[in-house]
């Protein structure tokens, strides 16, 4: 059960870095006058956050089995958490920027 817990959090976990990634592309590209159609390649992500994941999840197990599932949420809520306030403020950046572009198609 615990491994299950650990693959739904790191493909989450993936998502979210993805979600990030293309914003920040978009924010790029608006800086730099193209239209924000950025991406994010998953490959890396895929199999490497899921490894890594297996593999602390293993070490809790180990050593921290009393502990382990509420330890391993744990981290997934801080991650999740801390990336709630970095990806809100990469929004508001991209669509002050967004805004800021349309404005400056309509009054050239």
């Amino acid at each position: 059960m615990i491994y299950l817990i650990a693959i739904v959090g790191s493909l989450i976990f993936c998502a979210e870095c993805v979600a990030s990634e293309c914003t920040a592309g978009n924010i790029v590209h608006l800086k730099n006058g193209r239209t924000p159609n950025a991406g994010a390649a998953l490959f890396p992500m895929i199999p490497t956050f899921q490894i890594v994941t297996v593999g602390a999840t293993w070490f809790l197990e180990t050593y921290f089995p009393q502990f382990a599932v509420w330890i391993l949420i744990g981290c997934f809520l801080a991650i999740t958490v801390a990336w709630a306030f970095s990806f809100a403020r990469l929004r508001a950046e991209y669509k002050k920027l967004a805004a800021a572009c349309r404005k400056d198609e309509r009054n050239p």
